[in-house]
């Protein structure tokens, strides 16, 4: 019996050594990302959604033991949400129904407005009283999407969950997306009855519609790869009636494509 109770206090105390080192770890790391914030500017973008997203697929393909997976990287979000909010203002505005999905991605701490409207959501990230909107994919519910159309300056610039199955849910932010070296595109058809399909519109310009984010709102496309701000595709897109709403890192909740995105190129 003791030999077993010096093992287990052994084993006790390589755990707190452990925890110290963690500690010790994350205290180094918040001093290194407040000098990363200390030399942007002063209105500088403080989320880097390719970033975070590149953070969180290197620990999923390093990852080995029985440590759940989901666990490890909402362990990372806990971290990176407050690290973040040492650069800057870190807050979200959150459509009803959200809340969930939005704190397992940006931290359980991380300030919050919790809004009926969709609409109220972009209304606060445009005034800058949020650093990020989380809004539900467009579908059934409330047609936010053509508002978000009309504002250039809102971009969507993620979609949640990065993995599991919460609600499902984009991220808008004052700020062009950020390539992260596997993402789709954001664009919608806004035209009622368009004289050249989306799907035409999208083989012209060389790309390769994955489908509708919600089979519930068709209007709305995933699109294959990342069309920065100067992408001469975007011309073609906009030429055509076409609105580039954004983009995001693939989560890694997906494959290639989701269940309710069906290949729209043939059509």
């Amino acid at each position: 019996m003791t030999d077993d109770k010096d093992s287990l206090d052994k084993l006790r105390q390589d755990i707190d050594r452990i925890d110290r080192r963690i500690h010790e770890l994350l205290v180094e790391r918040s001093g290194v990302v407040a000098a990363i914030g200390r030399a942007k500017r002063p209105d500088g973008v403080f989320i880097r959604p390719g970033r975070h997203a590149n953070v969180l697929r290197r620990l999923a393909a390093r990852h080995s033991g029985p440590f759940p997976l989901l666990a490890l990287l909402r362990v990372w979000n806990e971290i990176i949400g407050p690290m973040t909010g040492l650069q800057g203002p870190l807050s979200m505005a959150v459509a009803e129904g959200l809340d969930d999905t939005a704190r397992e991605f940006y931290g359980s701490y991380t300030p919050t407005a919790l809004l009926a409207d969709p609409a109220a959501v972009l209304d606060r990230v445009a005034a800058g009283a949020a650093t990020v909107g989380v809004l539900p994919l467009p579908g059934p519910g409330p047609r936010w999407w053509p508002l978000l159309a009309e504002r250039p300056a809102l971009r969507v610039v993620a979609r949640l969950p990065f993995l599991g199955d919460a609600q499902p849910a984009l991220v808008v932010a004052r700020m062009a997306p950020e390539a992260s070296g596997h993402d789709h595109s954001v664009v919608a058809d806004p035209r009622p009855a368009p004289e050249v399909p989306a799907a035409a519109a999208l083989r012209r310009a060389g790309l390769v519609a994955v489908g509708p984010l919600d089979a519930a709102e068709p209007a709305v496309l995933a699109v294959e790869g990342f069309l920065a701000p100067d992408d001469p595709r975007r011309y073609e897109l906009e030429a055509a009636g076409l609105a580039v709403l954004g983009g995001y890192p693939v989560p890694l909740a997906m494959d290639s494509t989701q269940p309710d995105e069906q290949d729209l190129t043939k059509r």
